[in-house]
């Protein structure tokens, strides 16, 4: 399924959440030698808030599972997906009569219809539109990542959950200056319901993909 992508500017709570891959600026050793590590941000703009979780590869199974993992987070699911073109989520991008047309990975069209969200691929070389998460990276790459130790990813998670529920949720953000956590509260009551199972990242599961 194609869909033309889509530029936002203003957002209502649970609308859009928009989402990046982002390398972390230093490679701890962990058993015995140096690891790159990524995490997978997802943002919301209306909030200002953000979760993330982590792994050692960009593979389409850790994308998919931190989709599952965010969505079950938040309590629910946005409207709207965004991405920057992230080959885990756009198979192809290409001109027809005119028009920028994108076409979605089937795995992810999977997870799509599973939770039934519609998705947004970013304009090349336009970061304003995923501002929300760009913003999100850097405060990942500079507020929580210095200095951390970890044994494995999953340690790594749980500093993480712990980091952003005591110091990134209850902050002040800086350009809307609300409490982030409060506008989190009042965004999840905006949210569409969870599907009655989670998606299975690993395995592949047919879905109706939302028009």
């Amino acid at each position: 399924r194609s869909e033309l992508p889509a530029q936002k500017t203003g957002y209502r709570p649970g609308q859009v959440l928009q989402v990046d891959w982002a390398e972390m600026p230093t490679r701890p050793r962990i058993a015995g030698r140096e690891r790159r590590v990524y995490a997978l941000i997802c943002s919301l703009p209306f909030s200002g808030a953000a979760t993330a979780h982590f792994s050692f590869d960009m593979t389409i199974e850790s994308f998919l599972e931190v989709h599952v993992r965010a969505f079950d987070w938040l309590g629910g699911v946005p409207r709207e997906c965004v991405y920057d073109n992230l080959r885990s989520a756009v198979a192809k991008r290409e001109r027809v009569d005119g028009r920028d047309v994108v076409s979605w990975n089937q795995r992810f069209s999977q997870l799509r219809g599973h939770y039934a969200f519609h998705a947004a691929a970013c304009t090349p070389q336009t970061p304003r539109e995923k501002g929300s998460v760009e913003g999100a990276v850097r405060h990942h790459k500079t507020g929580f990542w210095p200095a951390r130790r970890f044994e494995d990813l999953a340690e790594l998670d749980a500093v993480y959950a712990g980091w952003r529920d005591r110091v990134a949720l209850p902050r002040r953000h800086a350009t809307g200056r609300h409490v982030v956590a409060e506008r989190l509260t009042h965004e999840r009551e905006h949210l569409r319901p969870l599907p009655p199972v989670p998606f299975d990242a690993a395995g592949r599961r047919s879905s109706r993909v939302p028009t």
